[in-house]
């Protein structure tokens, strides 16, 4: 869906010669309307699975008696109400938009500035797009992630002794005691990234190089401003 929508508002529309620079607009309205169907079609199964499990952990006569994951999406509804499958979804949104915006604008700012590397010091284009989408990535994640790590902090952090909950079940209250508790460089908002990456980042990064490859990052609708005709240009001149 994140690059269905960019095809949509950015490969499907007009932009001047230095499209990176005019466009900012674009990756935010893209980005916003490309995160509406990832995350809250997402969202109420990945509820639905935590409670399961967490409802495994409770004494028998506490427990709801959910089955499995899909057996808790369909009572959930009915034993909490409609909008328990949607708990945190917001913190899941923003960060699934920022994460996007970070990596897709500099991705498309960086190839535009840095294109002399392989046009004119012939350095391969994909050992370039690498270091590009590493860059890239790194940013998105910087923007996007902190907001993932507080909704697990809230969803899966065990509680105190005695049952207390510190941030009473609040997100606002986890990012406070997280920002007045922690180190003076906020490293602890990116605790568990690793593990991240390698369930659901190592897809979006992937899916970002395959666009590449397929010119979504080129306006190719409108032929004379295309980067690739700009670079054909250069190139025959």
């Amino acid at each position: 869906m994140r690059l269905a929508a960019l095809k949509k508002f950015w490969g499907g529309t007009w932009s001047p010669v230095c499209l990176h620079d005019f466009n900012f607009f674009k990756y935010m309205f893209f980005c916003f309307i490309g995160a509406l169907p990832v995350c809250w079609t997402g969202i109420p199964f990945e509820t639905a699975r935590k409670a399961y499990y967490a409802d495994l952990t409770w004494p028998e006569e506490y427990r709801k008696g959910y089955r499995s994951p899909l057996h808790a999406l369909l009572k959930i509804p009915f034993n909490e109400g409609p909008l328990f499958l949607f708990k945190g979804g917001l913190l899941t949104y923003v960060g699934n938009v920022q994460l996007t915006f970070g990596t897709f604008f500099t991705y498309n700012w960086l190839k535009n500035k840095a294109f002399f590397l392989w046009l004119y010091n012939e350095i391969p284009y994909s050992w370039v797009k690498f270091w590009i989408l590493n860059f890239s990535f790194g940013v998105g994640s910087i923007l996007g992630y902190p907001l993932y790590f507080l909704k697990e902090a809230i969803d899966t952090w065990p509680k105190e002794r005695g049952g207390n909950d510190t941030f009473k079940g609040s997100y606002y209250n986890a990012f406070k005691f997280m920002r007045q508790n922690y180190d003076l460089f906020n490293t602890s908002f990116y605790e568990g990234y690793w593990r991240w990456f390698r369930t659901q980042g190592i897809i979006f990064y992937l899916a970002i190089w395959q666009a590449d490859n397929m010119g979504l990052f080129s306006n190719y609708k409108t032929d004379l401003n295309s980067l690739n005709n700009i670079v054909t240009m250069a190139e025959s001149d």
